[in-house]
């Protein structure tokens, strides 16, 4: 078979192809954010405006004295926190100005916030680092005690 047979069998080949792109719905898995930044079905929105699961990391608050906490975390580019929830009756908030965020939470009642602070990031939890942080006891009275993403 000569070159140019070769060459119109391809073409013709191609020509009877009904190829389409595969279908990226915006909100889902490695497709377009929605608008707002949002995701369907706990999926996170990136740096990249893409959906992707969120990567789950935990703030440990060492001293089981502490009833309240403030602390700032500074993300390192390809990270940033897209969530913050409280467990274990903790209450709290949290605002997200890029690189920064800032949390504070409080225990609902005289318990320990060992592990009341859980974080949704895209990118890896070493990629953030504790700027600040300062907690204090039931009494209002300043804790020297240290926080650690894990």
């Amino acid at each position: 078979m000569n070159r140019f047979n070769f060459s119109l069998i391809v073409v013709l080949s191609l020509a009877g192809c009904q190829c389409t792109p595969p279908v990226c719905t915006a909100g889902t898995q490695a497709c377009a954010c929605l608008e707002g930044g949002a995701c369907t079905d706990g999926l996170a929105c990136g740096s990249d405006l893409k959906c992707a699961p969120a990567v789950a990391a935990g703030v440990q608050i060492a001293d089981v004295a502490a009833r309240g906490c403030e602390f700032v975390l500074t993300e390192a580019p390809g990270t940033e926190v897209v969530s913050v929830t409280f467990k274990n009756g903790a209450k709290g908030t949290w605002i997200r100005q890029s690189p920064r965020v800032a949390v504070t939470v409080l225990a609902g009642s005289d318990a320990a916030l060992a592990d009341a602070v859980q974080l949704g990031l895209t990118g890896a939890a070493s990629s953030l680092t504790l700027s600040k942080a300062s907690c204090v006891d039931v009494k209002g009275q300043r804790l020297a005690t240290t926080l650690s993403i894990r």
